[in-house]
């Protein structure tokens, strides 16, 4: 039997303590409610719950049991308790109680590709000191202020034109994968970056799963390969269906609407 951490959530490891994080973007239906979960542990429970996929569960018991020097029962006690569990489940830990989320670990009868976790900062060695993260837990990046609409009532900067390359910020999106969270992408329009694929790429080999905002109408392939990258979720703004409306609301051209309704039937 193989069990792997719940890709609805991901593992911070700092020194002194681990935060359990529920990933921003719904990834499995029946956690709706555990969207808003973060929780922290002993950095002794986040060695535990990163490495508990790395092989079959025997071995990665015996593994761990070697490294912090536990005994193997203790930690395969610990591991069944939360193991498909529909419900959140308390501990106390010298007076401090811990929450695990409910479905923290899942159970595949065959190896799959296992968790995502940070070792970046582990003493897992070191005392529990319940604190505040070092970086935030959620990170909301602004990557670009252009758009492709002009809306009348918009209060944004559109004069600026210093965005950052996409080097800088793939590296932003590497750094916020490193520490372990949840990614927000907004703009302006993401869609108005002239590179938004390759931002998408990387967002997407991550796991990171944001919400898309956008106003312009995009093509089949486009949505093509949002779906291929793993975004489940696009907004879409629209403020008239008439085509009159909408060139005095947000200056667009005539044939806007008619785009608009080929891009949902694409969808």
């Amino acid at each position: 039997m193989y069990i792997y951490l719940n890709p609805q959530y991901v593992i911070r490891n700092e020194n002194n303590c681990s935060y359990i994080i529920a990933k921003s973007a719904l990834i499995t239906a029946k956690l709706e409610h555990a969207m808003a979960f973060a929780s922290v542990v002993p950095p002794s429970i986040g060695y535990i719950l990163s490495h508990i996929g790395e092989g079959e569960l025997n071995a990665s018991i015996e593994n761990i049991a070697n490294t912090l020097n536990i005994k193997p029962d203790l930690i395969d006690k610990f591991i069944r308790k939360i193991i498909g569990n529909p419900v959140k489940v308390g501990w106390n830990y010298k007076g401090v109680t811990i929450s695990f989320p409910p479905y923290l670990l899942i159970s595949v009868k065959e190896e799959s590709e296992g968790s995502v976790y940070t070792d970046n900062e582990l003493f897992y060695t070191t005392d529990f000191i319940p604190k505040r993260p070092s970086v935030p837990l959620n990170l909301n990046f602004m990557i670009t202020t252009q758009c492709r609409t002009d809306c009348m009532y918009c209060y944004a900067d559109r004069n600026r034109k210093n965005d950052l390359t996409s080097w800088q910020i793939i590296k932003v999106i590497d750094e916020a994968h490193d520490m372990g969270g949840n990614l927000a992408l907004t703009g302006g329009d993401i869609f108005a970056f002239p590179d938004w694929k390759e931002v998408i790429r990387k967002v997407g080999q991550y796991g990171f799963t944001p919400l898309l905002s956008t106003k312009i109408p995009l093509k089949e392939d486009d949505i093509y390969f949002l779906k291929e990258s793993g975004i489940k979720f696009l907004q879409f703004s629209l403020d008239s269906i008439f085509p009159s409306t909408l060139q005095t609301m947000v200056r667009v051209k005539e044939d806007y609407i008619d785009n608009v309704k080929q891009m949902f039937e694409y969808s």
